[in-house]
C-alpha cells in the first residue's frame, strides 16, 4: 500500500487568479506535471504557475494498472505525468485531468510503451 500525502498548501483561493489559470490550462489543453501529492482517489499534479491538476484513479494509465489485476500502483512523488484537462473545480481551484495513454515522460520525452 502506498504511502499517502497531500500537496504543498497553494495562493489564497479567494485571490483572483483562478479565471486566468483556467485560461491558461482551457478544457482539452495539453497539460504536464510532477506528482505532489497522492491520496487514494488520485495524484495531485504540480502544473507550475501555483495551479494545482487532479489525476483521479480510475483516470491513471494502463501502465499503472498491474498486469492481471484490477489493483493500482500508485505514482511517487516527483513522478512526471502528462494529460489532458477535461474540467475546472471551481470550489477548491483543481484542473481535473486525464492521461493520455500511453503517458509520456516528460522528462525524457519517451512513452512508458516505449521504455
Amino acid at each position: 500500500m502506498p504511502e499517502w500525502s497531500v500537496p504543498p498548501p497553494r495562493p489564497n483561493p479567494d485571490d483572483d487568479g483562478w479565471d486566468l489559470t483556467k485560461q491558461r490550462f482551457p478544457a482539452g489543453a495539453l497539460v504536464e506535471g510532477l506528482v505532489v501529492g497522492v491520496q487514494p482517489f488520485g495524484a495531485f499534479l504540480d502544473l507550475g504557475d501555483g495551479a494545482l491538476g487532479l489525476m483521479e484513479m480510475p483516470a491513471f494509465p494502463q501502465s499503472f494498472q498491474r498486469p492481471g489485476s484490477r489493483e493500482i500502483d500508485y505514482p511517487e512523488l516527483g513522478t512526471p505525468l502528462a494529460g489532458r484537462v477535461v474540467d475546472h473545480h471551481d470550489s477548491n481551484r483543481q484542473i481535473r485531468v486525464v492521461a493520455e495513454n500511453p503517458i509520456r515522460d516528460i522528462r525524457t520525452g519517451t512513452r512508458t510503451s516505449d521504455q
